[in-house]
């Protein structure tokens, strides 16, 4: 009689050959992989906490009548956080593109800044915003 193993799921991370980078590009790859999982990790650990303190304050999402909206607003907000978690590391992300559009300076040359009247760019593939 033989036993039936089960496989274990082994992640991406740890999938990846233990071979050291060869060249400079795939070391510096391999920094910025570490980097963006360490922000997929801490995103996932920080949202619930987010949104239970969202909760406690008043403000309960995980009711029944929770609606799309709400989720794709939810959503919009972790992504903004991921554009902040990469900036950090100096990593592109979308959303800084997008930021740097909807948020402007006053045109009264003050110091505040304010939300666009309008914003107008296309997003090419996950590196390229075309501004229109």
């Amino acid at each position: 009689m033989t036993a039936k193993v089960i496989p274990f799921p082994i992640n991406a991370m740890t999938a990846r050959s233990h071979e050291p980078p060869k060249t400079e590009k795939q070391a510096e790859q391999a920094v910025d992989d570490v980097k963006k999982f360490h922000i997929q990790e801490t995103l996932l650990t920080i949202s619930p906490m987010l949104f239970e303190r969202l909760s406690i304050s008043g403000f309960d999402f995980s009711d029944i009548n929770t609606t799309e909206d709400d989720v794709v607003h939810g959503a919009f907000l972790m992504e903004a956080l991921n554009s902040l978690l990469h900036r950090y590391y100096g990593l592109y992300h979308p959303f800084q593109t997008v930021a740097e559009h909807i948020v402007v300076k006053k045109e009264d040359e003050s110091d505040e800044y304010t939300i666009a009247d309008q914003i107008n760019i296309s997003f090419v593939d996950s590196e390229t915003i075309i501004e229109k």
